[in-house]
């Protein structure tokens, strides 16, 4: 038996204040959507700029794709990044630079973005902060953020020949877990598996 996750989860911005993180909040972007849309009317002019926005991904309508993209891109990551909650607006154009970055973080957003990528922004949500296109009103939590609490997860197996081993170390890859699954079963492991299984596995 194996027992894990594909994700964590950010703890209850609640939680999260009463341990020191005082900047924390909740936001949707549903409502952040709106706030967006007035700005760019003020600064962009009259017109359909953003389609629709299904955190992470900011999609812009056919018409701020073409040849105001730069000026439509600008104007929605200046506004956000002066947002509560918000760390990063991405250009996912920029996705493949990203991938290769030494910024932890930026290289994690960019080797969460497929090619081609589903939308034209990426926002990152602030450590510690709760972002959602749905949530409740001051309830609840989310994941999907590159920060740590949404990486890391509890890895527990049990059977025959296994050794009792106790490992706390986020700097596991989760990769180790399909090797760790294909030594149970005694087949082959993926050919993309971290060879190396992780401790307690039967030899």
């Amino acid at each position: 038996m194996l027992i894990t996750a594909d994700h964590g989860i950010a703890p209850l911005v609640e939680r999260s204040r009463a341990r020191g993180h005082a900047d924390a909040i909740r936001w949707t972007s549903e409502v952040e959507l709106e706030l967006l849309r007035a700005h760019l009317r003020e600064t962009l002019g009259a017109g359909a700029w953003v389609e629709a926005w299904v955190q992470p991904y900011l999609y812009l309508t056919e018409s701020a794709r073409g040849a105001e993209r730069d000026r439509v891109v600008a104007a929605i990551s200046e506004f956000l990044l002066a947002r509560p909650g918000v760390a990063r607006v991405v250009d996912t154009r920029q996705a493949e630079a990203l991938r290769g970055s030494s910024d932890p973080i930026d290289g994690l957003v960019g080797r969460s973005i497929p090619s081609p990528p589903p939308g034209e922004l990426y926002v990152v949500p602030s450590e510690w902060s709760v972002a959602e296109e749905e949530l409740e009103r001051e309830s609840g939590t989310s994941h999907g953020s590159p920060w740590t609490y949404d990486r890391e997860v509890p890895v527990v197996f049990s059977g025959p020949g296994i050794a009792h081993a106790d490992v706390a170390d986020s700097g596991l890859s989760q990769a180790r877990t399909a090797t760790t699954i294909a030594r149970l079963l005694g087949v082959p492991a993926p050919a993309l598996a971290d060879p190396d299984p992780l401790a307690g596995s039967p030899p």
